[in-house]
């Protein structure tokens, strides 16, 4: 089978939970353990980045076994050393923190985007994040406020280096954030200018809020 989607699960390990934030812990893996199962028999590849500077390493999800379907990635603070090979257009986005390693992750994407043929003939990618797998600390990101959505992904542009990219530069960079539910647009904002007399259409990222 074909992998074209990827979920991407960060920092999902049981030393980033106490007794204060056990309810976040069991929610996160009550959406995130169904896609796990499923993505076993469909074109989806599962990718756990993990910080292994914490004490407790062990996933709160049991890791299936690796294989071209499933990876297990050392990224502390979300970043990777390498490039992650992106399996198509769509990724699934979940874990924590929000603000902070989901940032990380969101940096690592970005510079996957500028050298992915598949994504530069498109031009278009859609990060799918899951309101209630993804936390900041005691709080889903369902329960945080869109302006607090907003500058998360926003710091994740600023600090990645994939703007500064030729090719990007070139062509231009937009992002979106969609609430999928009622269609909202939180946000659109233009991170990359499109250039004078440009000869492909502008990169366009598109955050799902699912």
């Amino acid at each position: 089978m074909e992998l074209n989607k990827d979920l991407i699960i960060v920092h999902f390990q049981e030393d980033f939970f106490d007794n204060t934030n056990q309810r976040i812990k069991n929610t996160v893996k009550e959406n995130l353990q169904p896609l796990v199962d499923a993505a076993q028999t469909t074109d989806i590849h599962v990718s756990f980045w993990e910080d292994n500077t914490i004490a407790n390493t062990a996933s709160v999800i049991p890791i299936p076994p690796l294989s071209e379907k499933v990876s297990q990635l050392d990224a502390e603070k979300g970043l990777l050393n390498t490039d992650y090979p992106l399996k198509g257009t769509e990724i699934i986005l979940a874990g924590g923190w929000f603000g902070s390693c989901i940032n990380g992750a969101i940096e690592t994407v970005m510079s996957s985007f500028v050298k992915s043929p598949i994504i530069k003939k498109t031009g278009e990618l859609t990060i799918r994040i899951l309101e209630n797998a993804v936390y900041k600390q005691n709080n889903l990101l369902s329960e945080l406020d869109d302006s607090k959505i907003v500058s998360g992904i926003q710091g994740a542009f600023n600090d990645s280096s994939a703007v500064s990219e030729p090719v990007v530069q070139n062509r231009g960079l937009r992002f979106k954030i969609i609430r999928t539910k009622t269609q909202e647009i939180i946000t659109e904002q233009i991170v990359v200018p499109l250039p004078d007399k440009p000869k492909e259409r502008m990169f366009d990222v598109i955050f799902l809020i699912d």
